[in-house]
């Protein structure tokens, strides 16, 4: 029997089997854990086929002190996430009775409740996230192309070239997560991107033949498909029917897909995530270890065009930077040093401006801080070469 549940963090509904008292059940979304109480097969006001009327949706909501700061902090950086949480549960194809459409505005997810962090491997040394639904919305008030403005921050052209050719669009997509493992003893890193979808989509299969996929079975029976990653072979698996998952390396999709959040990353990866604004809908964020003495670093220094930046990051441990849009745009980062007395010479020395805007600098013990307006033009790539030590 199929049930509704909400979850308790992120408000989000989704159905499921039915399951027993005190279960543990993973949300879909937020990829956070919550236990079920009572069986919602047999709680008053529950149909045989699982469906709930209106009556019956109070079993659902959870009580305030349920609620943790991380979700706390997706309430206060958009109203919208109740409005929104409340159309998933009443859907159409739930729920027999109208209902009120959903806010335009899409809330933004704090970096470490983003769902998709959980399919990145544990030993993840470089996260980064995209959020388009907010970003197309502040491009709805400002009159600008979304895509434009994804462009313009460091999405790939080849991935909407990806969506168009299986017609996705942008308000379809709820998340894009990424990851990068440098290991110690390879210049190549690993790459591992998670796509996550607000439903299903209509045609798999077109989603599927952009990506070349072809499916096979590996030897311990899971299915897979092998596909192309911009040109990098990859494999992928779909861990729901609107998530994919994709890794230059099978063995980072050999562990437990989902369930997770962000509590299986590094220390240092989570610390860095912290820094970050809620209302971030472009992040990047890295471990804390020395970064200059890493082969792949001179890789990612290539991809960049910045052949400099690992005598730049000789002093620096870890490095965080967001972009938020609203109410203005505005570029946040921050540099851990190796000691206070590292951050403070940095702080001394650093630019106080930046693409001819005003830039604010502030510390935290080894941590430095740099916030500045955000001009799309530039691009995060540049906000984060302009946050670098100099050599």
């Amino acid at each position: 029997m199929i049930v509704r549940l909400s979850c308790p963090f992120c408000n989000t509904g989704f159905d499921r089997e039915a399951v027993h008292a005190d279960t543990r059940v993973a949300c879909p979304r937020c990829g956070e854990s919550f236990a079920v109480k009572g069986d919602p097969g047999a709680l008053p006001g529950f149909s045989e086929n699982g469906t709930a009327p209106s009556s019956a949706m109070d079993t659902q909501v959870p009580s305030a002190k349920l609620l943790r700061p991380v979700a706390v902090f997706a309430v206060l950086s958009a109203v919208a996430v109740a409005g929104i949480g409340l159309y998933l549960v009443f859907n159409k194809d739930s729920h027999p009775q109208p209902v009120d459409p959903p806010p335009k505005q899409a809330a933004t997810m704090p970096p470490a409740a983003i769902g998709g962090l959980a399919y990145l491997p544990a030993d993840t040394s470089v996260a980064f996230a995209v959020q388009p639904r907010p970003i197309a919305t502040y491009a709805e008030r400002t009159k600008t192309d979304p895509k434009e403005l994804l462009l313009q921050v460091g999405v790939p052209p080849r991935l909407f070239a990806v969506f168009d050719q299986a017609g996705i669009k942008l308000e379809q997509i709820d998340h894009i997560v990424g990851g990068l493992i440098l290991a110690s003893d390879n210049p190549i890193p690993r790459m591992v991107f998670s796509i996550t979808l607000v439903s299903p989509l209509a045609d798999d299969d077109a989603f599927l033949k952009v990506l070349k996929a072809q499916k096979f079975t590996t030897a311990k029976g899971a299915t897979r498909w092998k596909a192309d990653l911009g040109g990098f072979p990859a494999e992928m698996v779909k861990p729901s029917d609107r998530g994919y998952v994709l890794a230059t390396d099978g063995k980072d999709l050999d562990g437990s897909l989902g369930g997770r959040g962000s509590g299986h990353l590094s220390m240092g990866l989570r610390l860095s995530m912290e820094k970050l604004s809620p209302a971030s809908v472009v992040w990047l964020a890295t471990e804390s270890a020395r970064w200059d003495d890493k082969p792949a670093v001179k890789f990612v220094a290539t991809l960049m065009n910045q052949p400099d930046i690992p005598a730049r990051l000789a002093n620096v441990r870890a490095v965080a930077i967001g972009i938020s849009l609203e109410p203005d745009p505005k570029q946040a980062g921050w540099l851990r040093a190796p000691d206070a007395a590292a951050s403070k010479k940095f702080s001394e020395t650093a630019a106080t401006t930046f693409a001819g805007k005003p830039v604010t600098i502030g510390e935290a013990g080894d941590w430095v801080s740099v916030e500045s307006p955000f001009d799309p033009k530039q691009g995060l790539t540049s906000g984060v070469q302009g946050m670098l030590p100099k050599k």
